[in-house]
C-alpha cells in the first residue's frame, strides 16, 4: 500500500518525512508523516479528485484509513 500511496501523494506535493510499519496486534499497521507548505495545500491535496482516485485504488488493501492534518506551530 505504501508503494502506491507515497508516490501518488508526492506527485500532489506532499513531502513524506517518514513511514512506520508495525506488525503488532491483529493486523499490520502503517503510519506516515510528512509536510506540505500550508493548510491550504493540505486541503487542496486531500479534497482533490486525484486523492479520491488514489484512495479508491488502495481501498481493497486498506482498512480504517484516516488522514489528520496538523499545523506546525513552530513554523
Amino acid at each position: 500500500m505504501a508503494n502506491k500511496l507515497a508516490p501518488g501523494l508526492a506527485r500532489m506535493g506532499f513531502q513524506f518525512s517518514d513511514i512506520w510499519f508495525s506488525m503488532w496486534g491483529q493486523t499490520p499497521q502503517i503510519l506516515g508523516g510528512g509536510l506540505v507548505d500550508d493548510m491550504t495545500q493540505a486541503r487542496q491535496i486531500f479534497l482533490s479528485n486525484d486523492w479520491e482516485e488514489l484512495v479508491d485504488g488502495i481501498e481493497p488493501l486498506a482498512y480504517d484509513l484516516k488522514v489528520r492534518a496538523f499545523r506546525n506551530e513552530d513554523a
